[in-house]
């Protein structure tokens, strides 16, 4: 999901979180146009307007990496919590 820091009603990060609630697997990317960015929900990936197409694509592709890292790692723990 990619979503603008600013949005009706509610900041981008507190929509995020309503969707973390719904879908906890959902790769999100916050988006903003403004130089306070870096307060703003620190665990979520944040991409700076204005940017590039390129630099679109390289960061939706890194958050849907680290989605898939993170699945993986607790797959990984899930079975080696598992009794044998």
């Amino acid at each position: 999901m990619v979503s603008d820091r600013l949005t009706p009603g509610m900041t981008g990060a507190e929509f995020a979180r309503e969707v973390q609630t719904v879908s906890p697997r959902m790769p999100i990317l916050i988006i903003s146009g403004y130089a306070d960015l870096e307060d703003v929900a620190p665990d979520l990936p944040r991409l700076m307007k204005p940017f590039r197409e390129s630099e679109l694509a390289a960061a939706v592709s890194a958050a849907l990496k680290s989605r898939t890292r993170a699945d993986r790692a607790a797959q990984l723990a899930s079975v080696s919590a598992s009794p044998i």
